[in-house]
């Protein structure tokens, strides 16, 4: 099915990567051959003109017993962007000297970008050592010697090989199979990535899809998505090496025989992902390393070539954090990007300068922001520095994504979309921040908050009550939906930080209204007499009492409003249907009794007919009857009231 890559014999695959890099003509395609057996050079031009221009494949058996992936990238400038390309997911490097001729300008723009994309182990073939004498040979390998210091290769072995003669490719190998051994395949959790390498037709398969996977895993069945298009497709087939597989992972040299799209519908770029996780931007913010052989600063809003992935676009670097950056500088920048790009939190980077087209640095991406940022504003900075952490382990990424949500709870699923895990990956980091005390499960149990985010709305609710005690000292407290709008949260977070909050004892509930633990209301005897006035005077009113107003001015003292609030507050005083009437309780349930009464006798309640016997007006028996039928005692069918069946106790007696 891919022709990339013939037939492995059955050995089973390795998911780390070997690389080449080199000047062109440095050997890289012949060590390879003598090596696999394979010619990596795909197409009848690189034949031709005997040079690699695009990414080539082979593989070969490590310790006889595993298949190593190897990927063989062009040496000339002109076609560092395969190598770019080549480069991603390569976990380890051979690094290709001519001894005829040195360490060359591609040499080292190779290493440069093979460090900046983060590759950590390697050696260094030192080929055509047939062609010199040993004195030069040695002189090369201690110019070698001194270009690698300081770089990932330094102290890396350096093999003298001849692919002519086969000098030196026994310790060769023997040194790939010790670097197998120390490598850290890249970790498969989270949802698929594969940059996309190749997109072509296979006869008799359809459209295959070749790359590495930078992370997660794919199975035959799996439904992905083609981003940026957003069109599905189905994995029908996996291939590694020319062996049909059931499972490819992170690191595995791949090959996928997808259903549902065109090879034309994919190319070059394109990232085959898990649903739902991944898109392209046109802004994305990053850390970048200004390579220090770079002869002058980066200038703000310079123009650059970016390469992520398989992808590449022109744009212009926003710097948000200095004037111009230094070589050998790092800083935090907004690339804005004439075309959007599929990138990833954690991606690595290569930037390229347009003119002349040399690598100038890199990093490591940090997200896509469409927002135009503001350069220099601290909190700016401190936001990109906090997003910047989604790049860490699986668990900090978790931590950052439930930091975004603040205190509102987040469910596992998004919680998984937003930390780049799977949701079953989710929930178990989610359950391990449960036991360690930094998240909490809150609403149906499947949706989390971060402790710390939890707690400081727990802190925020004391305080907005404490304040409100100390401005409001003759109230029993707020009410759910004030206290709700003063902490500005989401009715799920709110209920939940105020259950907290209650089943410890921080806060308290009186009357249906909440206060600050230990917080009563402490009325002086001048004020508790107020009070008693206030009371007496709709209690006499009876069921015709005084208006509000009336009664507080006549009070005539400043504070009788709010001790008229305390009274409805405890259920003394209860205002019906409008705000301008209140009865004291005592009279409310009197008239219900009455009510009841009528009802029982008269078979229905007449308002003219009870008005009189009740002895008001109709000022106020119409919003009386108003008030009985809203508590659910009475219900109105046209002009008569009768009482509600559940007003009724099971003995059939009227009940309350």
């Amino acid at each position: 099915m891919d022709s990339d890559t013939p037939s492995g014999g059955g050995l089973p695959v390795l998911n780390v990567i070997l690389g080449t890099a080199g000047h062109i003509d440095h050997g890289k395609t012949a060590l390879i051959k003598r090596i696999t057996g394979i010619d990596a050079d795909r197409f009848e031009e690189e034949h031709r003109r005997g040079m690699t221009i695009d990414i080539g494949y082979a593989h070969m058996a490590v310790d006889r017993k595993r298949n190593l992936g190897i990927i063989d990238v062009p040496g000339h400038e002109r076609f560092v962007k395969n190598m770019v390309s080549g480069a991603t997911g390569v976990g380890m490097v051979i690094l290709t000297v001519a001894a005829d001729d040195g360490v060359m300008p591609q040499t080292r723009e190779h290493i440069e970008i093979l460090q900046l994309l983060g590759v950590k182990r390697g050696a260094v073939a030192l080929t055509k050592i047939d062609l010199v004498d040993e004195e030069l040979a040695d002189l090369v390998e201690e110019d070698i010697r001194g270009f690698v210091r300081s770089t990932f290769l330094e102290g890396a072995p350096i093999l003298r090989v001849s692919s002519v003669t086969g000098e030196g490719f026994e310790a060769l190998e023997r040194v790939i199979s010790e670097l197998v051994e120390e490598a850290e395949p890249p970790s498969d959790a989270g949802p698929l990535y594969l940059p996309v390498q190749r997109s072509f037709v296979s006869e008799g398969h359809g459209t295959v899809i070749t790359g590495v996977p930078t992370r997660g895993k794919v199975r035959v069945g799996d439904a992905l998505e083609i981003v940026p298009s957003g069109k599905e497709a189905r994995v029908r087939r996996i291939e590694a090496y020319g062996n049909r597989i059931e499972e490819a992972r992170a690191g595995h040299r791949t090959a996928l025989n997808l259903t549902e799209a065109g090879h034309r519908e994919i190319r070059r770029g394109d990232v085959i992902a898990t649903p739902g996780y991944f898109r392209a931007h046109d802004r994305i913010l990053a850390r970048l390393h200004l390579l220090p052989s770079r002869k002058r600063p980066l200038k703000h809003l310079e123009s650059i070539r970016f390469h992520v992935g398989c992808a590449e676009a022109t744009g212009r670097a926003f710097l948000l954090e200095t004037g111009d950056l230094s070589p050998g500088g790092e800083a935090r920048v907004h690339i804005r990007l004439d075309a959007p790009v599929v990138a990833a939190p954690g991606d690595r980077y290569i930037l390229r300068a347009i003119s002349p087209p040399v690598t100038i640095g890199g990093g490591v991406v940090i997200g896509g922001e469409p927002r135009r940022l503001k350069r220099g504003r601290p909190w700016v900075i401190e936001e990109v520095r906090r997003r910047e952490r989604m790049t860490g382990a699986p668990a900090e990424r978790m931590r950052e994504a439930l930091r975004e949500a603040g205190a509102e709870p987040t469910a596992r699923k998004e919680a998984a979309r937003r930390a780049l895990l799977l949701e079953d990956q989710a929930g178990e980091v989610l359950e391990g921040l449960v036991e360690a005390g930094e998240a909490r499960r809150v609403g149906s149990g499947n949706r989390f908050v971060l402790a710390s985010a939890f707690e400081e709305m727990a802190v925020a609710v004391e305080g907005i009550l404490a304040s409100y005690h100390e401005k409001e000292p003759l109230s029993e407290g707020m009410d759910r939906g004030a206290l709700r709008n003063a902490a500005g949260a989401g009715k799920e977070a709110f209920e939940a930080v105020l259950a907290h909050l209650e089943g410890a004892g921080r806060v308290g509930r009186r009357f249906g209204l909440f206060h600050r633990a230990g917080f009563s209301v402490a009325l002086s005897e001048e004020e508790a007499a107020l009070k008693d006035r206030i009371e007496k005077a709709f209690l006499e009113g009876s069921v015709s009492p005084p208006s509000p107003e009336a009664v507080l001015a006549a009070a005539g003292d400043g504070r009788a409003p709010a001790l008229y609030r305390l009274l409805l507050q405890r259920g003394v005083l209860v205002e019906i249907v409008r705000k301008d009437l209140s009865f004291h309780r005592d009279v409310l349930e009197a008239i219900r009794g009455k009510i009841v009464e009528e009802v029982e006798r008269e078979g229905g309640l007449v308002p003219a007919s009870f008005r009189d016997r009740l002895g008001t007006t109709r000022k106020y028996i119409i919003p009386l009857l108003e008030h009985f039928d809203k508590i659910g005692l009475t219900v109105r069918v046209e002009n008569r009231r009768f009482l509600r069946e559940h007003a009724r106790d099971p003995e059939g007696e009227a009940g309350g």
